[in-house]
């Protein structure tokens, strides 16, 4: 399969994204297409080397990938953002991810019965890897479907509160968060209340909105991914950037 339509792309990385970045991620396609279509060595562009899972040539995805029209999360000074891959069932997640004196951060992925969880298996921020926290993983990914694609998200949302709060108050919104990826989205109350003494507010359960935290759902490659990324100044991972794709099949020399 490959990514030959800009249909394909906003499915895959999420509309409002992809009428920015469709140029870019359509000229990478093309162009591996057109080398598997007419050599034998399946050689990337200027010699470049291929992930080895996905098969994605790395230095056009991870230009692709930094073309989309977001703004990315600050690092260290001595940090860089670099193309990463993680298995997902048959397909391979890309995204970029925190590279720091050789250390370059990856998520790990752990299928479930009823979602999809991903922890941050190597942490190039924390030099090494990461224990996981028991019942919390930073990103978490469920079905969604084509014909309405925030439905099943306020449904998970719904049924993870287990009773706590009024679940028919939650409603799916548009984040609209500066710094956040435009196609974000959070579950809310829909007449949300809060006094000056309350603090920061939470609302619609483990889920659901979280103020003055980095939390929010988006939709995209047949899922639903909800980011819990906390409130730290910096991030192992893009989530501007994932990207599900099938894997390049290449000609052996």
């Amino acid at each position: 399969m490959r990514w030959a339509t800009s249909l394909a792309v906003c499915w895959l990385i999420g509309c409002n994204q992809a009428e920015n970045s469709t140029s870019a991620i359509d000229a990478v396609a093309t162009e591996s297409d057109q080398s598997q279509a007419g050599g034998a060595t399946g050689e990337c562009k200027d010699s470049a080397e291929r992930l080895a899972g996905s098969g994605v040539c790395r230095t056009e995805w991870q230009v692709a990938l930094q073309a989309i029209d977001a703004p990315a999360g600050s690092l260290p000074d001595d940090c860089s953002w670099v193309l990463q891959e993680t298995p997902f069932k048959d397909q391979y997640l890309l995204y970029l991810a925190a590279s720091c004196e050789g250390t370059t951060s990856k998520l790990v992925h752990v299928g479930g019965a009823d979602k999809e969880t991903f922890f941050i298996e190597t942490s190039a921020l924390y030099e090494g890897p990461l224990q996981i926290q028991e019942g919390w993983a930073p990103i978490t990914a469920i079905p969604s479907d084509p014909d309405s694609p925030t439905a099943s998200l306020l449904a998970f949302t719904r049924a993870a509160m287990q009773g706590i709060g009024n679940s028919d108050e939650c409603i799916v919104r548009p984040a609209q968060v500066e710094g956040w990826p435009e196609d974000a989205f959070v579950v809310d109350e829909a007449s949300p209340t809060k006094t000056v003494l309350d603090g920061p507010r939470s609302a619609c359960g483990t889920f659901g909105y979280t103020e003055e935290s980095t939390a929010y759902w988006r939709v995209f490659g047949g899922f639903s991914w909800f980011f819990e990324l906390g409130q730290d100044a910096y991030a192992d991972i893009d989530p501007r950037t994932f990207t599900v794709i099938e894997p390049v099949e290449v000609d052996s020399p």
